[in-house]
């Protein structure tokens, strides 16, 4: 979709994104996104409220949540490898997607603490929804007996340690050769 056919509220949000990624969060002004965006000031008051509203807005729109009920609601198979898998892609997918967001949600979370528990909560929904999936694939007697809780733990902090990673000796392998094997070793571990 190009910026012309993008809605007023995404491109204030784009335009927003841009600025705090490169100027940073307290160095760019309702006035500044507003003439990036290409809308008036009063505009971006009236969809966002403030420069506050416009960051929280922006993370989220852009955190995996939504996918990931999505994949949850209408893509699981009940196949362990197969749904693992799934989820794993789509998490990296939307992490790769909205790394400017991420990277402006972290650098400024020290400063507002707002941030922190808007960023926190994104996680914790998705540790519900694998929570839930290994509860219920252990109750089909598809999962060895294990708390599901850890499961859904161990498994978001592999993928979003492979994510995080900056040293080049440990993403000497592709996402997804990483996604492929750490999925397959996952599962089988898990598996009756």
């Amino acid at each position: 979709m190009g910026n012309n056919e993008l809605s007023t509220s995404d491109k204030i949000l784009a335009a927003a994104i841009a600025l705090f990624e490169e100027a940073g969060f307290k160095s760019v002004t309702m006035k500044d996104i507003a003439l990036a965006s290409g809308v008036s000031e009063m505009t971006v008051f009236r969809h966002f409220g403030t420069k506050n509203g416009v960051l929280e807005a922006a993370i989220n729109k852009y955190s995996y949540v939504q996918p990931m009920k999505k994949l949850f609601e209408e893509q699981i198979v009940w196949d362990l490898h197969k749904d693992l898998l799934l989820v794993a892609k789509t998490y990296h997918e939307s992490m790769h997607r909205n790394r400017s967001v991420i990277f402006i949600a972290v650098q400024e979370r020290n400063t507002m603490p707002w941030i922190s528990e808007l960023v926190y909560e994104i996680p914790k929904q998705l540790k519900e929804l694998l929570g839930g999936y290994f509860r219920e694939m252990r109750e089909k007697g598809e999962l060895i007996d294990t708390d599901p809780e850890a499961q859904a733990v161990a498994f978001m902090t592999m993928n979003h340690g492979y994510f995080s990673a900056h040293n080049p000796n440990i993403k000497a392998i592709t996402e997804d050769v990483f996604i492929a094997n750490s999925v397959q070793t996952f599962a089988r571990g898990l598996k009756p």
